[in-house]
């Protein structure tokens, strides 16, 4: 398995560069195809590369968390990076998306996606930058893992943007 981050050995602020870094790479994909091609049903059915784009900008509602109540923990900061690599760079895996994070039905206008994903990748940016990363989210719990430190779910968003990044990949190249 390919790790995106040494946990025992972090940078708070290199943290959200990795989340970056994915999600440049998420929008670079999207703004070099047509709408049309985003908006293509892949053979085998399932979301069209527009919709997992959609998809992940509803995840990016994280923003909320990192804004909402926070409390200190005696825990790594880190400590579920592990954890959520193994959940979300399994590729073998399937999984259903929560019913908040479901991404639209039927045709996505491009440019307003697009628009929506770097407006959101700015406002987790700005609340980045104005946080203490090491402490707990309070507002939800992540299933099954509970509360996340602010950096886990910096780090939830970077694993998850590069599992359908590839997602996205193999939808353009019809691999699935």
């Amino acid at each position: 398995m390919i790790y995106l981050w040494n946990t025992t050995n972090y940078d708070a602020m290199d943290i959200f560069k990795t989340f970056k870094a994915e999600t440049d790479q998420l929008i670079n994909m999207l703004a070099n195809i047509s709408e049309e091609e985003m908006n293509k049903i892949p053979n085998s059915g399932g979301w069209s590369a527009a919709q997992v784009a959609d998809h992940l900008y509803r995840s990016y509602e994280i923003v909320g968390l990192l804004k909402g109540e926070k409390k200190e923990t005696n825990r790594l900061a880190a400590e579920k990076f592990s954890t959520l690599e193994n959940i979300f760079l399994d590729y073998e895996a399937k999984y259903d998306s929560p019913v908040e994070i479901l991404p639209a039905k039927g045709n996505i206008k491009k440019e307003e996606l697009l628009n929506r994903l770097r407006e959101r990748t700015n406002q987790i940016e700005k609340a980045s930058n104005e946080i203490d990363l090491s402490q707990l989210c309070m507002a939800s719990e992540f299933p099954g893992l509970g509360y996340m430190t602010v950096m886990e779910w910096l780090y939830f968003s970077a694993v998850h943007t590069k599992r359908h990044t590839r997602q996205i990949h193999n939808i353009l190249n019809n691999q699935l």
